[in-house]
């Protein structure tokens, strides 16, 4: 009887410790899959919904180069966050320069995903803590919710189709708050004119909500 209450104590212990070793094998895989992508370029299609400001959809083109070179070409202005896309393979390229944690699971699109918390070696950069959802069968980002210094908290929603076997979506959907956005200066007159003629009917405090749409996809 003492040793059943001795193993059953010692694997009690074991649980969240074995929970912890996941999360670095988590990000691991999801990088592996990115690293596949040297480069590529994409037309992609934007639409942003951000209080009190009017905004046409936006077409342009992006390029990226590993590990974080971002290039958009528009003939218009575009409100497209870096975070989350350009710099997150920056982010969990050195594992020995993270600590990641999984903490649980959640079921996303219905995909059972692994939540893993990821808290940068360097406690004066300016993101302060990743939280991924994974789909750990695909090697797939579902989710992530980026803390920045700077610019706040950034959730984005992954959506995949076409080019899903080198981790690259069809759909980005952010999502933030507006006071933390980084807005170009050309577009802060009509920002400020549009709170004076009401031009927004929605709440306007509600988040802003970003999607970027990807298509044409040219890899490496």
């Amino acid at each position: 009887m003492k040793f059943i209450k001795i193993f059953l104590l010692l694997l009690v212990i074991s649980v969240p410790i074995l929970a912890q070793d996941q999360g670095p094998e988590l990000v691991k895989g999801v990088y592996a899959k990115m690293k596949l992508v040297q480069k590529y370029a994409a037309d992609v299609h934007i639409d942003a919904d951000i209080p009190n400001l009017r905004m046409r959809s936006v077409d342009a083109k992006v390029s990226f180069t590993q590990p974080d070179k971002l290039k958009v070409d528009s003939r218009s202005l575009a409100v497209l966050p870096k975070q989350g896309f350009a710099d997150f393979g920056k982010i969990i390229s050195d594992t020995s320069d993270f600590t990641a944690v999984k903490t649980g699971d959640e079921v996303l699109k219905g995909v059972k995903t692994s939540i893993v918390n990821i808290l940068p070696g360097d406690p004066t950069g300016d993101l302060i803590l990743a939280k991924l959802w994974i789909d750990p069968m695909q090697k797939l980002v579902m989710r992530s919710q980026l803390t920045y210094r700077s610019s706040g908290t950034v959730l984005i929603d992954y959506t995949y189709g076409s080019q899903k076997k080198y981790g690259l979506p069809d759909l980005l959907q952010f999502t933030m708050d507006i006071q933390s956005m980084k807005i170009p200066k050309a577009m802060m007159a009509d920002l400020h004119k549009g709170k004076k003629e009401g031009v927004a009917e929605k709440d306007p405090n509600r988040p802003a909500v970003i999607l970027v749409n990807f298509s044409n996809y040219v890899v490496n």
